[in-house]
């Protein structure tokens, strides 16, 4: 009842496998860590900025909003529109805003 074990044959090398590199020192992984811990740190404190400046954000726009100052239902002008009405503010009182824009006047 004895059972033979077999007995395990080194394996031969293939000449067309290339032979596996060593692993990286200690010491540049070391730096490597180093290196994503800075990271990792930078972006903590940029993250912290940028809570904060979203909150100031947030608190203008609260601010605004109470203030009366919003822009809800609000027509944007096209950068024309804003010329003409710059126009008329400008000329508005001066006797050339009826020759100007003689339509609006007819009124």
């Amino acid at each position: 009842m004895s059972e033979e074990k077999e007995i395990p044959q080194p394996l031969e090398v293939d000449p067309k496998v290339p032979p596996v590199e060593k692993a990286v020192p200690a010491a540049d992984s070391t730096t490597l860590i180093d290196k994503a811990n800075e990271a990792a740190e930078r972006l903590e404190a940029s993250n912290k900025e940028m809570a904060r400046l979203i909150s100031i954000q947030q608190q203008a726009q609260v601010e605004k909003t109470l203030g009366g100052e919003t822009t809800a239902g609000v027509k944007a002008l096209t950068k024309d529109e804003k010329d003409i009405q710059n126009a008329k503010e400008f000329l508005k009182g001066s006797g050339m805003d009826v020759e100007a824009f003689p339509e609006e006047k007819q009124n």
